[in-house]
């Protein structure tokens, strides 16, 4: 037979899960729901599969885009023409001076080319584009 202080501390254990499992359920769904709708107007975009975030009201992941117009044999140029070419519609401002090259991997479907944003020379925390190219230049 339990004691009362032990009564007590499984009955407070059993509450705490509960309350654990209601808000990491809570945060799951509200974290995932700001990516599924698009915004009213929608702007001109190059790509067939566009991902809307609803609280920027910006594209959060873009498929099927054509390539940039002014694509060029380095895989890094084309990744900026790119980002250069629809910074309005993606909500960039200047390219050349807030992204950061970090990183370009080959690989068997093309190149991925990694950015890091920076705002007065500094890398921003969890500020990351990433591009991802064929290689007949269009954007994966």
């Amino acid at each position: 037979m339990q004691s009362g202080r032990q009564q007590t501390r499984t009955a407070s254990r059993g509450r705490s899960a509960i309350w654990r499992l209601v808000i990491a359920a809570a945060l799951m769904l509200l974290s995932a729901a700001p990516v599924f709708s698009a915004p009213a107007s929608q702007p001109d975009l190059p790509c067939r599969d566009v991902v809307w975030n609803a609280i920027t009201d910006t594209p959060a992941s873009l498929r099927n885009c054509a390539a940039p117009d002014a694509a060029s044999d380095d895989p890094t140029q084309t990744a900026l023409a790119f980002l250069q070419e629809n910074a309005d519609p993606l909500g960039l401002k200047v390219i050349a001076d807030d992204l950061e090259f970090i990183s370009l991997r080959h690989g068997l479907a093309g190149s991925h080319i990694f950015f890091q944003q920076q705002q007065n020379a500094r890398p921003v925390l969890g500020a990351y584009v990433s591009v991802h190219l064929r290689d007949d230049g269009s954007i994966a």
